[in-house]
């Protein structure tokens, strides 16, 4: 499973976007979570990694798994 990191850039201004592609260091069965307690540890993955990310981005920084990106494909 993958954490895709995304500054969007704006390219009126000549800021191309950038993606980093983070891959977690957890997964489901490996911590034998529930369905809820799994959300919450993605949701505070994600938030941190935004956290640390936003420093490197010009524009605006924004976080979607790929599972995520996945479903919105479909």
């Amino acid at each position: 499973m993958k954490l895709i990191i995304t500054d969007t850039g704006d390219r009126s201004v000549g800021i191309d976007p950038v993606d980093w592609e983070i891959e977690v260091p957890f997964d489901k069965e490996g911590l034998f979570l529930t369905d809820e307690e799994f959300e919450k540890n993605l949701k505070f993955f994600k938030e941190q990694m935004i956290d640390t990310y936003q420093h490197y981005c010009q524009c605006k920084c924004v976080a979607q798994y790929d599972f995520e990106i996945e479903d919105e494909c479909e």
